[in-house]
């Protein structure tokens, strides 16, 4: 009758072989796909490479910013990071974002909540 002490989920809630056995396979599959996409990239010259998966995580880019408020300008400090981020479509909408920010070498001020 619903005791906890004969249930036979796992921690994703399946039972325990059915469950983690899927996962497991995702984890498998994904990572494969991650392999071959690094052997096919691996030859190509970096120009070509940058155009077809993009700028990495943590890579340095220039952006050009058009028409933002003169205020930006007028106000902006060099010692306050801007962040700058993406959501893809499936992400939009309302929910959480789990973000790590990690400290930069020439920033010596740790984030604070609200910086």
């Amino acid at each position: 009758e619903g005791g906890k002490k004969n249930d036979k989920r796992g921690p994703r809630g399946g039972t325990d072989g059915e469950a983690d056995s899927y996962y497991d396979q995702l984890k498998i599959e994904m990572k494969q796909r991650q392999e071959r996409s690094a052997t096919e990239l691996e030859g190509l010259d970096a120009h070509t490479r940058l155009r077809m998966e993009g700028h990495r995580p943590g890579a340095y880019i220039r952006l050009q910013l058009r028409r933002v408020p003169c205020e930006l300008s007028k106000y902006f400090d060099p010692s306050v990071p801007i962040l700058v981020g993406g959501l893809l479509p499936n992400e939009e909408r309302l929910g959480y974002l789990q973000a790590r920010l990690k400290k930069h070498r020439w920033h010596k001020k740790i984030l604070k909540n609200r910086d």
